[in-house]
């Protein structure tokens, strides 16, 4: 004490004005306007809310924190955006769109006058019906002896086998050949394709 005493007596004597520094309970009260002004929380609010050890702890573990957040919000932003994206697996592959209603599209060729179109047509409404019924598997890649195979395979007692393999030909035959291929032509084939569809 006796130190603390002369270095009181020397500073009086060169006359230098000695300040006390303030209390924690300054300090406190002097953060809590800094808090106030910062957050534009009413005067009082806080000092009603908790007392001042509190409202340090509360300082220290939330309003710093997150004051360093926002000061630095751009450069976090800016690291959070250059991460690569989660790629989440594919559960339920998409499924193709369903096909036109061949019934719909043939009468529509029909009445448009569109022969290969509707021979087309009336060839997709069969391989797609038997298809339908387990009578074989339908592909648009491929060709129509291909297909008779598949319901060869599919249903090797169908008594509409040969029908169908006749109707196949004829479709190539008609679509293949050199001459064009007629509405009238196709409207000839549609009994015999309901045939294969019943």
């Amino acid at each position: 004490m006796a130190d603390r005493e002369l270095l009181q007596q020397i500073l009086e004597e060169e006359g230098i004005d000695v300040v006390e520094a303030p209390s924690t309970a300054a300090y406190t009260e002097r953060l809590l306007e800094a808090l106030t002004d910062l957050f534009g929380i009413p005067s009082g609010v806080l000092e009603a809310l908790m007392g001042p050890s509190e409202i340090v702890l509360w300082v220290l573990t939330v309003a710093i924190p997150l004051g360093l957040m926002w000061v630095f919000r751009e450069p976090l932003l800016a690291l959070v955006g250059r991460t690569k994206p989660v790629e989440a697996p594919v559960l339920v592959e998409a499924l193709p769109p369903p096909p036109p209603d061949p019934r719909a599209l043939l009468e529509a060729r029909l009445a448009a006058g569109d022969g290969p179109g509707a021979l087309k047509a009336l060839w997709m409404m069969v391989a797609l019906g038997l298809a339908a019924r387990g009578r074989g598997r339908f592909d648009v890649e491929m060709t129509n002896r291909e297909f008779v195979g598949t319901v060869r395979d599919a249903a090797p007692g169908w008594d509409g086998l040969g029908a169908l393999a006749g109707l196949a030909r004829t479709v190539d035959r008609l679509l293949y050949g050199d001459e064009a291929v007629v509405v009238d032509e196709v409207r000839a084939l549609l009994p015999a394709t309901e045939s294969l569809l019943t």
